[in-house]
């Protein structure tokens, strides 16, 4: 059975920026980037039009797939830069043999120095699942990264017809309610890549999708949790704000340029519903265990100061990928850390390449044999650290996202102890092992111990059994 028609979208900045008159790759070419020459012109394209429709030139490509070795974070302002080739090796092992090609698939890119839901990128994404409906007389699937869940959002919102063409929207770590990853590079205190901190303000200060990123207004949208707890992304001395509302942040000669695009973020993008559109599935993935910015607090004169958690992907609040509820909305949480396979030697900040969402696509679009969606990782920084306690995040979830009940965790360190802990009717759970009782090599630098997780299912006790490895000091 071939698997599903499948649509796929990234987020910022995950598309290719060209220049079709010069040839040039604006972004994300190493060879632009680093030369002195071409860094000025760099900077003045990579800065979107004053008018988001208008002409100027550049085109936005395909999703970016390659950096020829490069790590992602020498270029990656928003954090959002996932390169596509790893999900288009996990989609070939799915069965779509010719991704990023293919009769069953499609690759959107589009100009994030636009917004959201600018003409073009809807008109794009909407082409992408007409054609594949058609070709295949299938409904689609939409998987979306990111910003790209912004463009998806945006089209069912101006074509909600366009969900009769939709199987499900799966979406994977995309900020519903907003993420912080830009503020910083926007009031001009951080960098990315070669580019100063002025040459970084400049290109993102012209780009309408790094605003359409920030919180919306608190008083047009709902910014609470699930337990109607405030989001608190960003406050000031009156309580939970939005950057796009108080801007005492903006200052220099680019305040202008951005109060027009927070004007335009503010007004079309200010009041969001927590769902997609009635009778549309939706499966959201959100991130936990990877250094976040998960607030910002911003003082009578302006000054911002940011706050970091683990309630995160890295680039995305945990909280925000999770907000959308309702009928038809499955919420799935992703422990961000080690897992026992080849990529042992480095944190999976790409969520598709944890166990728990690769997994899970697989049944989603593949069809493969659904399994309970019950995992363990150990943190990303105290798997290779000389900490006394090493953190595991486990998550138990249903296949309808929500917790299993009577979820416990029993641990098989080599000591002769077992350690036992209860998910207490939460869908995840931080387990601390002494790290002392992890003794078993395994080679490779490596020792590993083995964990149980248990859960009542049909009146039965039903159990999973994780493998998992720290390195050795």
């Amino acid at each position: 059975m071939p698997p599903k028609p499948l649509v796929f979208i990234p987020g910022v900045p995950g598309s290719v920026i060209l220049e079709p008159a010069t040839g040039l790759e604006l972004f994300p070419s190493a060879l632009t980037l680093l030369s002195a020459t071409l860094r000025d012109h760099l900077v003045a394209k990579l800065s979107g039009p004053e008018d988001p429709d208008a002409e100027d030139g550049v085109v936005a490509g395909g999703p970016v797939d390659s950096l020829l070795g490069l790590k992602s974070s020498f270029i990656d302002f928003s954090g959002s830069l996932k390169l596509a080739d790893t999900l288009y090796a996990l989609l070939q092992d799915l069965g779509y043999a010719d991704a990023p090609a293919g009769d069953r698939f499609r690759a959107v890119g589009w100009d994030w120095r636009r917004p959201v839901d600018q003409t073009r990128a809807l008109d794009a994404l909407e082409k992408a699942i007409t054609d594949l409906n058609t070709a295949t007389g299938e409904r689609v699937v939409v998987l979306c990264h990111s910003t790209g869940g912004l463009v998806t959002r945006g089209l069912l919102e101006r074509d909600p017809g366009i969900a009769g063409k939709i199987d499900l929207v799966v979406a994977v770590a995309v900020p519903w309610v907003g993420t912080l990853q830009t503020l910083p590079f926007l009031a001009g205190n951080e960098s990315f890549g070669p580019l100063t901190a002025g040459q970084t303000q400049k290109v993102l200060a012209h780009s309408w999708a790094a605003f359409d990123l920030l919180p919306p207004d608190p008083r047009t949208t709902d910014m609470t949790d699930a337990g109607g707890n405030p989001l608190d992304f960003f406050t000031t001395g009156q309580g939970q704000a939005s950057p796009l509302v108080a801007r005492a942040w903006m200052s220099g000669p680019l305040t202008q340029t951005m109060n027009r695009r927070a004007d335009r973020s503010a007004d079309r993008l200010g009041e969001r519903a927590r769902s997609l559109g009635p009778g549309l599935d939706v499966v959201t993935f959100a991130g936990w265990g990877a250094e976040t910015r998960t607030g910002c607090t911003m003082d009578a004169q302006g000054k911002l100061t940011f706050l970091a958690s683990d309630e995160g992907d890295g680039t995305v609040p945990g909280r925000s990928a999770d907000w959308l509820s309702g009928n038809g909305v499955t919420s799935f949480l992703v422990p961000v850390g080690h897992y026992p396979d080849s990529q042992i030697t480095r944190e999976h900040s790409a969520l598709w390449m944890n166990p728990p969402v690769s997994d899970l696509l697989g049944t989603l679009l593949a069809g493969r044999p659904r399994q309970p969606y019950v995992y363990a990782a150990v943190d990303g920084g105290d798997a290779g650290n000389k900490v006394s306690q090493v953190r595991v995040r486990l998550v138990a979830q249903d296949v309808g996202g929500q917790a299993l009940p009577e979820a416990r965790a029993v641990a098989f360190p080599n000591s002769p102890d077992e350690i036992r802990s209860s998910f207490n009717g939460e869908a995840r759970l931080l387990m601390p092992i002494p790290r002392a009782s992890i003794v078993q090599e395994l080679g490779g630098g490596l020792l590993r111990f083995e964990l149980e997780i248990h859960w009542r299912e049909g009146g039965a006790d039903k159990s999973s059994r994780q493998v998992l490895l720290v390195h050795k000091l």
